[in-house]
């Protein structure tokens, strides 16, 4: 999850970058409440892995953590297909 943080920090560093997100541009992807909600469940799912790691009995935390892993795996090419200008820095912490 650090490595996606640290790949968005440097994306502002491209010309152009901040101005596109000050008109409401997320790459490929336009903000709005939809996708602002998308992005904080996928960041508040593995914050709470901990916590259900923690309670959970453990052949639920064991189903719970291949399944949300599987998801995942196969979020990041499906989200990473999208970009219409893949960088070398998305391409390295996109896979």
């Amino acid at each position: 999850m650090f490595l996606f943080v640290y790949a968005d920090l440097l994306f502002f560093f491209r010309p152009g970058e901040l101005a596109d997100i000050s008109a409401g541009n997320m790459g490929p992807v336009e903000v709005s409440q939809g996708s602002l909600l998308i992005a904080a469940v996928v960041v508040t799912i593995p914050t709470s892995m901990i916590v259900v790691s923690a309670v959970a009995p453990f052949p639920l935390v064991r189903w719970l953590s291949l399944a949300v892993g599987v998801l995942y795996i196969w979020s990041v090419p499906a989200t990473s297909s999208v970009s219409p200008r893949p960088t070398t820095c998305s391409s390295v912490f996109s896979r």
